[in-house]
């Protein structure tokens, strides 16, 4: 499938996945074609069964490759429209930098919030040990 961004605008609301599904099992029917909107190509597919496999074939490279389009010439897209809108960025964004700008946690200080509450508890343990109090 491609890995190619293609502006929203120009995508095909017809999943790439569910032609290539339709055209691996049922491409010498044509109904791939007629998924995404191309009648008479579908018609011509249904009428010489796929162009006798050639023709369903072909379609299935070129819908595995991405390049496939619909009736109204618009690359087929994913399964869901909105993801590529929330696909993660391609490289990764740093996190120094980000926390100076979070709100501070009124009534802590830094040192407190770093600590760890067992360390407490360790340190009047080893005071405890020195004093000869356990």
């Amino acid at each position: 499938m491609s890995t190619d961004l293609v502006p929203l605008e120009t995508q095909s609301p017809h999943s790439q996945i569910v032609a290539i599904l339709l055209c691996w099992f049922l491409g010498i029917f044509g109904v791939h074609r007629f998924y995404v909107g191309k009648t008479l190509t579908g018609l011509l597919q249904l009428f010489t069964l796929g162009g006798f496999g050639i023709w369903s074939f072909i379609d299935l490279i070129i819908l595995a490759l991405g390049k496939f389009r619909d009736g109204e010439n618009r690359i087929l897209g994913p399964v869901n429209m909105e993801m590529r809108r929330l696909s993660p960025p391609s490289r990764p964004i740093p996190v120094q930098g980000r926390l100076e700008h979070m709100p501070k946690n009124p009534g802590y200080n830094d040192a407190e919030l770093m600590r760890d509450p067992l360390e407490d508890k360790f340190d009047q343990l080893e005071k405890d040990l020195r004093d000869g109090t356990i």
